[in-house]
């Protein structure tokens, strides 16, 4: 799914008409190969460059907003908090519709997460990173501050950030970056189509070939300075996943179960 991602995001856009051109733009754009549209409206599910071209969007804001576009109760919302306050920094306040909406999330995420708080960031590779910190302060908090260690899965993607880079197994994502990040293990895909394990007993064999494997791949004693396990796949197999999770969970593990961008 991600490389397949990337070919599509390298094909080029034809019968565009840039605003400035490529190379003229002041913008910094995501590649030099093509030439972008400049975009002046949307509307639900289609997007119309300044041409008056109309497009389908499929990438629903880069996989993570499938709300439509020009939804009217959007900006109105937006409007209105405005108008009452537009930002206060968490460090000093909190606000009704920040705990309103923490409230909302914890009832959606179900009878697993009672009791628990939210933490809201500004992006996906923000909220990995703050994943990353919430797990090392609580294992030194918590009394093992030996445990540093993160596990995630190969061509995993994480964020663009250094230390989300530093967690992801995209390596085509990171290899230019590999001297400036720390390297951590990685696990397979919960894909069975290309499981390299191929067993057929609902992943029992998978799991602990897994366990076995990331367990070498660590510093010695790796479950005792293993903090976190990173999960994000766009085919997933739950029962796999399941299984790691109880047996992180049963040695304090924290387990992460995030998709970011």
């Amino acid at each position: 799914m991600t490389e397949l991602a990337d070919a599509f995001d390298n094909l080029p856009v034809l019968d565009s008409i840039p605003v400035r051109g490529a190379s003229g733009s002041p913008l910094l754009l995501r590649s030099f190969r093509k030439a972008f549209p400049s975009a002046v409206r949307a509307e639900g599910a289609s997007i119309w460059d300044a041409r008056g071209k109309q497009y389908l969007d499929l990438s629903g804001s880069a996989a993570v907003n499938f709300i439509g576009h020009g939804v009217p109760a959007i900006p109105a919302a937006m409007m209105q908090q405005a108008k009452q306050v537009e930002f206060v920094h968490t460090s000093q306040f909190t606000t009704p519709v920040a705990e309103e909406f923490a409230h909302e999330l914890l009832e959606f995420a179900g009878e697993s997460f009672r009791g628990g708080a939210v933490y809201f960031t500004c992006g996906g590779s923000e909220a990995v990173e703050t994943a990353l910190k919430l797990a090392r302060q609580y294992q030194v908090e918590s009394g093992r501050p030996k445990r540093f260690q993160v596990l995630s899965r190969t061509q995993s993607y994480h964020g663009s950030t250094l230390g989300a880079l530093s967690v992801s197994g995209n390596k085509r994502r990171r290899e230019i970056y590999v001297p400036m990040v720390r390297e951590f293990a990685h696990i397979g895909i919960p894909y069975c189509y290309r499981c390299v394990f191929e067993c057929a007993d609902g992943c029992r064999v998978a799991v602990i070939n897994m366990r076995r494997n990331w367990k070498l791949r660590l510093n010695p004693q790796a479950e005792k300075r293993l903090l976190l396990s990173l999960s994000q796949s766009a085919v997933r197999h739950w029962a796999r996943l399941s299984r790691l999770r109880d047996i992180f969970r049963a040695s304090q593990i924290y387990v992460n179960e995030t998709t970011s961008c």
